[in-house]
């Protein structure tokens, strides 16, 4: 017998997923699922006292958080998905981010990829080219691949000695889990 699961449990399910996977690597922090239209569809985001905010992360830097899932029977289907990384100590300072990744299912804009990653280059080449608005077409990117480059790369401190390691069993159940197309499970 097939056990029924309601769509706000398996938000809830989830929600509690990318919380445990966060908590354990990067940030001490409560993510929640927010109703968006009356629809199934939940925003995936820390949000407290009326306000988006993003997760602080040590030794300094923030890391905005926004997911659009929605329930497709005992799954969740990510819709959107943007992660940006600030080197600041001001949570609302716009311009101190250096690195945004986006991803949209079915894009909404012509011309635009599907999974891409914007870099904050603050000044033009040859007064052209704006570099935080050029979407560099990426592969599908994981949350993992992210918290993994941020604790590698940007000397963000893990929550644990063993991060990378819960990083890289997550990603495998990632690559178990995907509706798209099947990777090769390599992860740093």
């Amino acid at each position: 017998m097939t056990r029924r699961t309601s769509p706000g449990s398996v938000i809830q399910g989830y929600v509690e997923y990318l919380n445990g996977l966060v908590n354990q690597t990067v940030s001490v922090c409560r993510l929640l699922a927010i109703e968006t239209d009356g629809s199934p569809k939940r925003l995936i985001t820390r949000y407290q006292n009326g306000r988006i905010l993003p997760l602080r992360l040590r030794p300094r830097g923030w890391l905005h958080f926004h997911q659009l899932a929605q329930p497709v029977g005992p799954k969740v289907n990510v819709l959107s998905a943007t992660y940006k990384y600030s080197y600041s100590l001001d949570p609302d300072n716009e311009d101190a981010w250096i690195f945004r990744y986006e991803y949209e299912r079915t894009p909404t804009v012509e011309n635009r990829p599907q999974s891409h990653l914007h870099v904050n280059a603050l000044h033009r080449v040859h007064g052209e080219i704006d570099f935080d608005r050029v979407h560099f077409p990426t592969a599908r990117l994981s949350l993992e691949h992210v918290l993994a480059a941020l604790i590698l790369e940007f000397g963000i401190q893990p929550r644990s000695q063993d991060a990378i390691s819960r990083l890289r069993e997550s990603y495998l159940g990632w690559v178990a889990r995907r509706t798209d197309l099947k990777e090769d499970p390599t992860f740093p």
